[in-house]
């Protein structure tokens, strides 16, 4: 071995292994009333702005104000949007996400404790989705293999609404197609609807451990209550050995998923619309409390 050759091998063991860093609370803790009407803080290439074949009066993202004052963000989406992340065979996917940007995502997560919540409402008149349904939060780990493959495709968390606007949440497990747990019935707190016209605030707090736990509140109400297994394994067998890295990405948004024999003839007329204020994200309950309950 050469002195150069030496010298860099040295220089890599000293060097922080980026995927066993600390969380980045400077970018994970963070709460946004949308009062500034910026979107910097999030990933840009899940914020759809509109190039080509731009549709008249459509926007996939609006600031609004209430009579109150009071601005938040309307987020909307339509079939072909962002469609490039996703394999359209089965399912006809779509979407708009404010998330956590993929460059501050690659830590070690393991007992970690992380909580996040946010407002959101559907616009006036809706009485049903036109889409299937729809992710309106996630929280996923992705893992790349020795070939860069990812090495999961699901998200830990997700809560999706349906086309008749109940709702329900599912946590994936460490191996692909693997379900931990999935919910039997749909989250009906306050009614049928997991959304309707009136604000409703979602706070969601996880510890990601192979003995941890996952909690949601809807308007204050412990909707869910999962104790075990919330983190991917680190060593899956399904994939090419080693494991290079593991990022983490938590996301609020229109995510939208038709299956192709349930799309019907005036689909791509037609777009979702959720709106959305007071995003947080933090180390504690207390925090997003503190900020949603202003």
């Amino acid at each position: 071995m050469t002195r150069s050759m030496l010298q860099k091998l040295i220089i890599c063991m000293l060097l922080p292994n980026a995927s066993h860093a600390e969380i980045p609370w400077k970018y994970w803790e963070h709460a946004n009333d949308f009062t500034s009407k910026d979107l910097s803080h999030y990933d840009q290439t899940h914020i759809y702005k509109c190039s080509l074949n731009c549709k008249k009066d459509y926007k996939a993202y609006e600031f609004m104000e209430e009579p109150n004052g009071n601005t938040f963000i309307a987020l909307r989406s339509r079939e072909g949007q962002l469609a490039k992340f996703n394999n359209q065979k089965k399912t006809v996917k779509d979407r708009i996400e404010l998330g956590t940007k993929f460059k501050h995502s690659s830590f070690n997560m393991e007992g970690e404790e992380f909580w996040y919540g946010f407002n959101a409402k559907l616009p006036n008149g809706t009485k049903a989705l036109n889409a299937e349904e729809i992710m309106i939060a996630q929280f996923k780990q992705i893992q790349k293999d020795a070939k860069k493959k990812d090495c999961h495709f699901q998200p830990s968390l997700k809560v999706k609404i349906k086309k008749d606007l109940s709702g329900y949440y599912q946590i994936n497990g460490s191996l692909k197609g693997e379900k931990i747990k999935q919910s039997k019935d749909a989250i009906r707190v306050g009614g049928k609807k997991l959304l309707t016209e009136n604000w409703r605030s979602f706070v969601i707090g996880t510890k990601f451990s192979d003995q941890g736990w996952l909690k949601i509140y809807v308007d204050g109400n412990l909707v869910e209550d999962f104790k075990g297994d919330t983190l991917y394994n680190t060593a899956p067998t399904h994939c090419k050995k080693p494991v290079k890295k593991t990022n983490y990405i938590y996301r609020i948004g229109v995510y939208r998923g038709t299956q192709k024999e349930k799309i019907n003839s005036n689909y791509s007329d037609t777009f979702d619309e959720i709106h959305f204020d007071n995003f947080v994200s933090g180390k504690s309950k207390k925090f997003v409390d503190e900020f949603l309950r202003r």
